[in-house]
């Protein structure tokens, strides 16, 4: 649980842009423009290709009006084998698509996404939205101020046409809804679903009243949600405050990745196990006993 915790904390950074990128259209002749996507890649960090399987760098296309794609996105600089079988770009990137013009000329946007990593630490997938025209685009304006358009995504270099499954647009009730139906199928795992029949009967019998009961279950979810949220925004809020927002990042990943704090969470789950299953007993000091 704290394992996932760490990691939605971290996704939840929006450390500084790794990549600073740029955008220009070439004309080809008979209305073909070809778009390069030119990426100065931050000291030390590493971004990767097009077709990779860990996290590739892809580029969506908004209200594809006055123009259609030609063939798939390619890259112009060359990639190298980052030691572990991933083709990645340090330095520069550049990324090419060829378009083809229905009309006089076109505006295109769009987005680039892309996931940094270095040293064994990697950042959240980041976004740099782009805006650039082709030819004459006033027709394509005036189509795409009618709503008229479509999206267009390349995954993993191949592309995929249709409406985004993006919940960005969704209104937040309904996100909300949706994180609290998730809460309760969590209830099915073997590791909570056994609990609930001894919480409950721990609160109805060993209170003297119904009142004092919800009393306690309300306490006690109470300061299980407190455990685990006020500790977590006191050390983002640290973080943020002495290195910004990409050492909260490089903290939370470290974290949840690397194998020293994952050897600490397993090692004191495997004692408090060993104490439920009778191999000792661990007790709280009797000062602190007697003051609760």
């Amino acid at each position: 649980m704290a394992v996932l915790l760490v990691g939605t904390a971290l996704r939840a950074q929006a450390p500084a842009q790794t990549v600073e990128w740029e955008v220009s259209a070439e004309d080809c002749g008979e209305g073909v423009y070809e778009l390069l996507f030119t990426g100065e890649i931050g000291e030390g960090w590493h971004i990767y290709d097009l077709s990779s399987e860990y996290s590739a760098t892809t580029l969506e296309y908004y209200f594809m009006v006055g123009y259609s794609l030609q063939g798939e996105p390619y890259e112009l600089t060359e990639s190298h084998d980052d030691g572990e079988g991933n083709l990645v770009f340090e330095d520069k990137a550049v990324f090419g698509q060829k378009i083809v013009l229905e009309g006089t000329g076109a505006e295109i946007s769009g987005c680039v996404t892309w996931q940094a990593c270095r040293d064994g630490m990697c950042t959240a997938p980041q976004d740099w939205e782009f805006e650039i025209t082709a030819g004459k685009p006033e027709k394509a304006a005036k189509a795409k101020d009618k709503g008229d358009g479509r999206g267009d995504t390349y995954i993993k270099g191949t592309s995929m046409v249709g409406t985004s499954d993006d919940k960005s647009g969704e209104p937040l009730f309904a996100l909300i809804l949706e994180a609290i139906l998730w809460g309760f199928a969590m209830l099915l795992t073997p590791c909570v679903f056994p609990m609930v029949p001894m919480t409950i009967s721990f609160f109805m019998k060993g209170s003297s009243s119904p009142a004092a009961g919800r009393f306690k279950a309300f306490m006690y979810g109470l300061f299980i949600v407190l455990l685990y949220t006020v500790p977590i925004c006191v050390i983002i809020c640290l973080t943020l405050i002495i290195g910004g927002g990409s050492v909260t990042a490089d903290i939370f990943n470290w974290l949840a990745t690397h194998w020293i704090p994952n050897l600490l969470f397993f090692v004191i789950f495997m004692v408090f196990a060993a104490s439920f299953f009778g191999a000792f007993e661990i007790t709280m000091p009797s000062s602190i006993v007697n003051k609760a």
